[in-house]
């Protein structure tokens, strides 16, 4: 790479992208995120994120583009001791100082940019976002909670079955299936499947799409 590569912003920065799924969960200081890439232009970044064949939709995830700032002289004055120097990249991009940012840029890739420890990054903001995905409708499914016995992949407990609400989705099941004895929802049989089948033939259709593990009646 080198500094023509970027977006200059107000003569002090320049500017990349960063495209990821993110959800928050319960903890907005520290939220999830998966499936990153790094682009030069926004324009990519967005891209990206709305092309449903590259970009996967993962319920419970929203895409986002981050756009992550680096201030030129900030950085250029880690590399040299002159103070004369450090007060010329403070005001202007003169050759030596792009040079030098070029030499530096040359080796890295955008991911090693947000390295803080290779270079300080002044800013960093959510400039466009899309919408939660929540899944397919559910509404008319049949839905059974169980929870795990025991522990993981021992044996399943049954709590009940329940049919999909009017406007309920994939994303407002509960999911604890990674946690022992907490309630975990789960899609037994779809509503289009489901539209014909007596309540005898739906728990038949149901075992055969029901998880491998033992299921016993919860107490």
């Amino acid at each position: 790479m080198k500094l023509s590569d970027f977006e200059i912003l107000e003569d002090k920065y320049i500017a990349f992208y960063k495209s990821f799924n993110m959800r928050w969960e319960n903890n907005y200081s520290d939220p999830e995120v998966r499936d990153i890439d790094y682009f030069h232009t926004l324009e990519e970044a967005e891209d990206y994120i709305e092309n449903e064949d590259v970009f996967p939709s993962i319920i419970g995830f929203t895409p986002v583009v981050e756009r992550i700032l680096i201030r030129i002289y900030d950085n250029v004055s880690v590399y040299t001791e002159s103070k004369e120097y450090n007060d010329i990249c403070k005001n202007m991009f003169d050759e030596l100082s792009i040079s030098l940012i070029n030499t530096f840029l040359e080796d890295a890739t955008l991911a090693d940019l947000e390295d803080e420890e290779f270079l300080e990054i002044s800013d960093r903001e959510i400039v466009s976002a899309g919408e939660e995905y929540t899944g397919e409708s559910i509404e008319g499914a049949v839905i059974i909670e169980w929870s795990w016995q025991k522990y993981i992949n021992y044996c399943r407990n049954f709590h009940k079955v329940r049919y999909g609400l009017y406007k309920e989705y994939e994303n407002d099941l509960t999911d604890n299936s990674d946690s022992v004895f907490k309630k975990t929802e789960s899609v037994l049989v779809s509503a289009k499947d489901a539209e014909n089948l007596t309540d005898e033939e739906l728990l038949d259709e149901g075992s055969d799409t029901s998880p491998s593990a033992s299921v016993r009646e919860a107490s």
